[in-house]
């Protein structure tokens, strides 16, 4: 008895161990074109600096977060710890008890020291499963959509945590809608098959589109 209880403490030692070595972690995503181009951006994490690209519709590299409460600086120039932060800079808090987040880095034209905003989304396990897709209506228009059996609803500048169209990964149905404020027309916007990973958290995106009254809909899995 005493060396089975012996060999399940040594279990859950190494988990542990394996939970605390992978510690936290974040992706950056740029959602919309960003107005300011040929930018050289940098995150300060609290403890160094991370250049990152900005490439949209494309999660970033996953990047490890320290512990405790941090205050993320997005800098045009690498910054390191102990080192004078300069004026053009954007902030964002993340609390401890935060564990995975998405980190997304929007167009900000109020901002005078640099044109952009970050928005933190804690994706922890308690937030988004695995097979859930968190949409984001950044838009000022209800969206309709129809995936697989279920059909929802997104409302404006709004978001909502749709459950898994199937158990398992493949293909399933999906269909869009929008309808303008004050009118109860629903206009499509696109229809089609998409695949759905049973292992992965995706995040769905609904963009006003500067070249058509349509808003752009696209959606990113995320494993880590």
């Amino acid at each position: 008895m005493k060396i089975h209880i012996l060999i399940l403490l040594l279990v859950l030692g190494a988990s542990a161990l394996a939970q605390n070595a992978q510690g936290r972690t974040y992706r950056v995503l740029f959602p919309e074109q960003l107005k300011i181009k040929d930018l050289e951006l940098y995150l300060f994490n609290g403890q160094n600096s991370e250049k990152i690209q900005p490439l949209r519709k494309t999660l970033s590299p996953i990047y490890q977060l320290p512990g405790g409460e941090i205050t993320l600086k997005l800098t045009l120039n690498q910054v390191n710890q102990g080192e004078t932060f300069p004026q053009e800079t954007a902030s964002a808090e993340i609390s401890s008890d935060t564990t995975d987040l998405l980190l997304l880095i929007l167009n900000d034209p109020g901002n005078a020291n640099i044109p952009l905003k970050m928005v933190i989304i804690d994706i922890g396990d308690q937030q988004l499963k695995a097979g859930e897709t968190l949409w984001l209506n950044q838009t000022k228009n209800t969206i309709h959509a129809s995936l697989g059996n279920q059909n929802l609803v997104i409302e404006p500048e709004s978001r909502i945590v749709s459950k898994p169209p199937s158990e398992t990964s493949g293909y399933y149905k999906a269909s869009f809608g929008y309808q303008l404020p004050k009118s109860e027309a629903t206009k499509a916007v696109m229809r089609k098959s998409w695949w759905h990973d049973a292992t992965s958290k995706s995040y769905g995106f609904v963009i006003k589109n500067a070249r058509s009254t349509l808003p752009t809909i696209f959606t990113v899995r995320d494993r880590r």
